[in-house]
């Protein structure tokens, strides 16, 4: 993937392995329970923030990386 934007996709208990995600826009993504490998290309991947889980009405910034919102 080359200048791929993933911006909020749900990657969640999605299998990466092999997957190439080089230059890709990972912002916002949700990667709650992803799997990556040794195998999974991350070069060059953009990311301000990612979600380490699903939101929900009473938490819509769950387990936001990196904690700081103001960015």
């Amino acid at each position: 993937m080359n200048d791929v934007l993933v911006r909020r996709a749900k990657l969640v208990q999605t299998q990466l392995d092999r997957t190439n995600f080089t230059g890709a826009t990972l912002t916002g993504a949700y990667i709650q329970d992803w799997g990556i490998t040794t195998d999974t290309k991350l070069d060059g991947v953009r990311c301000e923030y990612v979600y380490m889980r699903l939101p929900t009405k009473e938490n819509p910034d769950p387990l936001r990386k990196p904690d700081n919102n103001s960015q």
